[in-house]
């Protein structure tokens, strides 16, 4: 028989959201600690997202830690594997005709719904959803996080 009842929310999601359970937590040895690395495994354009990706949750204070690395990468892998398929679908439309001459979807297309189902999941354990973020105290904006969204357009 499975573990029962839902999965216990991490001590810095209950710190952040002013929780009464957090004095009794306080030994929780579930919590991430240490900085996310990239192994090396990843290419370019995925390497780009991982390191976007650990820049935002690491200002979440302590959403991210060391252990979340292979998670991370796994991420970093479908949203490139995701936008990949959705300018294949943009270019080329989300139908094909079979050898029959009817219309049918095209795999490509069916891949972009399978990695979309498969990224929702994973932004929702890294709490990258807006369902997952409420009741979070998110820290103010610092004067360099400021900049930073000024000179990338945002």
């Amino acid at each position: 028989m499975g573990k029962r009842g839902p999965t216990p929310t991490p001590l810095s999601l209950l710190k952040q959201r002013g929780s009464q359970l957090v004095p009794g937590r306080e030994k929780d040895t579930r919590e991430s600690v240490g900085s996310v690395e990239e192994s090396g495994v990843l290419s370019i354009n995925q390497r780009i997202i991982f390191d976007l990706t650990k820049r935002r949750l690491e200002k979440c204070r302590g959403l991210v830690g060391e252990i979340d690395g292979p998670a991370l990468e796994r991420y970093s892998v479908l949203v490139d594997l995701w936008q990949k398929a959705l300018d294949y679908v943009n270019e080329n439309g989300d139908t094909v005709m079979n050898k029959y001459g009817e219309m049918k979807a095209s795999p490509k297309a069916a891949n972009l719904l399978k990695y979309g189902e498969q990224l929702a999941r994973l932004e929702a354990k890294f709490g990258m959803t807006p369902s997952d973020r409420i009741g979070l105290e998110v820290p103010e904006e610092s004067i360099d996080d400021a900049k930073e969204r000024k000179f990338m357009g945002a």
